[in-house]
């Protein structure tokens, strides 16, 4: 309940106030609010980048317009127009049920977290474990995104919400718990679908989610685990297969002209020509697909994406970077120093009507992500270090689990969801830089420094309520 407390009196003022707070329009936007209805106003397209825009009009007739994105972030946007056409206007969008939309079901991750992490029991360390997760999931820099048309507001409750139902269930603090578990795949599943990026994800969840097939009384519903598991992986290659040609020609040219063509010490012309692309396109270096201004080359253009685009593939990036393992490095260095940057810096967080100057950044109840950024080891080999060291300190938990035969596996699991997590910390820097070079670069981490904070936060719970080396067994009187 404290938690939850202290969720509302932080986060809501700053999503339902007169003048809103949120994340002005990177230029994303137009992806989303079309296909689902919406669209700006001519004085507001001057705002892009600089404030947030709080009303959106609601198309009346024909929507011409097709469906560019297939993403779960489309059902949080359908019901935010329709609650706002009940309650508000049927013609003008206000961005502020967007927020709700999210603010609920995150105030539902909160509290289910703060449950799974302090037991049930009321003391002075469980109070401290509930602040400490307020004051590092509602960070300004990550609720901000509920007031905005980034997928990422979306994801970031999902994947809370999934983590917490796990923990739930592992740790016994429900004497149901099959709705935990099924709670625990949709999340998973609309998680993955939330973002194209997130397609890779869905395999650290299958890792994560092969825990549950290690506990002994699910031995007789172990067909239905295994179709959620193949479910998340389906899902996943389903995203995949959905993108778009025209953003995986953008995300190619921008890997290619942001990270093969930029971060090295040598000729760039000469290298792309030994991999059969023709030297000349070493003019791209750190231009983006949609330049602001005169380009030496035209991105869209046939020649260009004929002899540019065309023969870029994931593969041929690949083969690349594992022949300049030292420029890949860089990268990875590049994308480690953005890691814990979650607030983007592009975009305003004010409305215009507020007064605020353009691109004003709001500093309210950022304190965590702020500290992080400073603290936070800038390499991408220390990731790998922390890794083993996770590794090897939760392998004691797990051990006991096998050695006392605990029917519920917490140890185990808390294995395997750190592992998971920690997978994403490490391969979402990868997939981005494969993926799209250094190019906007910093949002497209967001999942890792998230991933990273769910870890901090287990661990120092169960190392404070002495959870870490073995798992106390729950009695029936904590059950709720």
């Amino acid at each position: 309940m404290l938690a939850l407390i202290l969720t509302i009196s932080i986060v809501g003022p700053l999503l339902f106030n007169n003048y809103p707070n949120g994340y002005a329009d990177n230029g994303d936007f137009w992806r989303v609010i079309y296909q689902n209805g919406l669209y700006p106003s001519l004085k507001d397209n001057s705002d892009t980048y600089k404030f947030v825009v709080q009303h959106y009009n609601i198309m009346q007739y024909y929507n011409e317009h097709p469906t560019i994105i297939h993403s779960s972030q489309n059902l949080f946007v359908q019901i935010a127009i329709w609650i706002n056409k009940i309650f508000y206007s049927k013609t003008i969008f206000d961005i502020r049920f967007m927020g709700l939309v999210y603010f609920i079901p995150f105030c539902g991750a909160i509290y289910f977290l703060t449950e799974a992490l302090t037991l049930g029991k009321k003391n002075f360390t469980n109070y401290g474990i509930s602040i400490l997760i307020v004051f590092v999931f509602a960070d300004s820099s990550f609720t901000l995104y509920m007031n905005s048309l980034f997928a990422e507001a979306g994801g970031y409750i999902l994947l809370i919400i999934a983590v917490a139902m796990l923990l739930l269930y592992s740790r016994q603090r429900y004497q149901k718990r099959w709705p935990l578990l099924l709670i625990y795949f949709i999340c998973t599943i609309l998680f993955v679908f939330n973002k194209q990026q997130n397609a890779p994800l869905a395999l650290s969840l299958v890792f994560i989610s092969v825990s549950i097939l290690l506990t002994q009384r699910l031995k007789n519903h172990r067909i239905y685990i295994i179709s959620g598991i193949l479910t998340i992986l389906t899902m996943g290659v389903i995203t995949f297969l959905l993108i778009p040609k025209e953003f995986n020609d953008i995300n190619m040219y921008q890997s290619f002209s942001n990270g093969v063509v930029l971060y090295t010490d040598s000729d760039p012309s000469k290298q792309i020509e030994k991999e059969g692309i023709n030297g000349q396109f070493g003019l791209t270096r750190g231009s983006a697909y949609n330049p602001k201004n005169y380009a030496d080359i035209n991105p869209p253009a046939e020649y260009t994406q004929q002899h540019l685009t065309k023969k870029i593939k994931t593969t041929w990036l690949i083969k690349y970077y594992l022949k300049h393992l030292n420029q890949f490095n860089r990268l990875l260095d590049l994308a480690a120093q953005d890691l814990m940057i979650t607030q983007p810096q592009a975009v305003g967080d004010y409305t215009r009507q507020s007064g605020a100057k353009p691109y004003a950044q709001i500093k309210f109840f950022t304190g965590f992500s702020t500290l992080m950024k400073a603290i936070f080891p800038q390499k991408f080999t220390f990731l790998i270090l922390l890794t083993f060291t996770l590794a090897f300190i939760n392998s004691v938990a797990m051990y006991d689990d096998f050695k006392n035969k605990n029917s519920q596996n917490p140890g185990t699991i808390r294995w395997f969801m750190i592992m998971g997590l920690m997978s994403m910390a490490i391969g979402i820097p990868i997939i981005s830089v494969i993926g799209d070079g250094d190019a906007d670069l910093a949002k497209h981490l967001f999942y890792a420094p998230v991933a990273i904070n769910l870890i901090l936060v287990i661990m120092i719970a169960d190392i404070l309520n002495h959870q870490l080396w073995h798992f106390n067994q729950q009695r029936e009187e904590n059950y709720v």
